[in-house]
């Protein structure tokens, strides 16, 4: 009697008998230096067969399995050892339904049992004490050879905490922002409408607050440089050109008061390719 065939949303659905795993785990632990470099690494790491079971997992990955720490990993994928809700969703298991299709885990996994290197986020969420946990993993699949048998070496780096970090920055540039460029703009309307001995006063507050926008903009580009994920305007530029907006910027500046800024003579006037914000705040940093 042909038996039923499994039916997958995404990867392949077969798996090997445990015995088979069993005897694949056995002959990778029987190399205790390649055990023993990968228990001694900062990521949690797992060795997964051609069916993404595993057959290896490091000793820290059981601050990631939720749940005893007696529990038997071997045999099991991935999404099942770490809890994730979408691995119960069809009963071929992790990496077979139509929500494994944007898992970085199965699509690393996949691509390094193919023979290619692939580095991908993972988004997966967990029921962990009745209730859901969300975790954000970076995976790097590597591909393995062990006894004439083909593996993934599954590199794991929790960045839960780094990409919370990332969300409460942009909400507090786009609020920080929001209120200081209102703040500015009342104080020009303001600026209008004060008696003229308080002129000078209104100009102070301005400049300030100007003063206050633009750090508030350094950090958040500086923020964005440090994630490689600063954008660049790249146009023709004049260097004369932008050297006299930052002299103009900069004569009304408190640091500038009692100094004359000036712009040596001839200066270069060779086009380069640049972005004008970034590079005139560079040279505003240069005070």
């Amino acid at each position: 009697m042909q038996g039923t065939i499994p039916i997958t949303g995404f990867a392949p659905a077969e798996r090997v008998p445990i015995e088979v795993v069993r005897r694949q785990a056995a002959s990778i632990g029987a190399t205790p230096l390649t055990t023993g470099m990968l228990n001694s690494m900062l990521n949690y790491v797992f060795i997964v067969n051609r069916q993404r079971q595993i057959v290896f997992a490091s000793r820290n990955s059981r601050q990631l399995v939720p749940g005893s720490a007696d529990t038997d990993l071997i045999g099991l994928r991935p999404g099942e050892a770490l809890g994730c809700v979408h691995s119960a969703k069809n009963a071929a298991g992790c990496g077979t339904s139509v929500f494994c299709q944007e898992c970085g885990m199965a699509r690393a996994a996949l691509a390094s049992l193919a023979g290619r290197r692939d580095v991908q986020e993972c988004h997966l969420t967990r029921v962990v004490q009745c209730g859901e946990q969300a975790l954000d993993l970076l995976v790097c699949g590597t591909p393995f050879q062990h006894g004439g048998e083909v593996y993934s070496v599954l590199s794991v780096a929790d960045i839960s905490h780094e990409k919370r970090r990332q969300a409460l920055e942009r909400i507090f540039f786009h609020d920080v922002l929001n209120i200081a460029g209102g703040l500015t703009a009342l104080a020009d309307l303001l600026k209008e409408s004060v008696p003229g001995e308080l002129h000078e006063d209104m100009e102070l507050l301005r400049e300030g607050l100007g003063e206050m926008l633009d750090q508030v903009e350094a950090q958040k580009q500086l923020a964005a440089a440090e994630g490689s994920d600063l954008p660049v305007d790249r146009e023709k530029l004049n260097p004369a050109e932008v050297l006299q907006s930052v002299v103009q910027l900069y004569r009304k500046h408190i640091l500038a008061r009692e100094r004359r800024i000036e712009i040596a003579p001839d200066p270069v006037m060779t086009e380069i390719v640049c972005d004008r914000g970034l590079l005139r705040r560079v040279l505003g940093n240069l005070h």
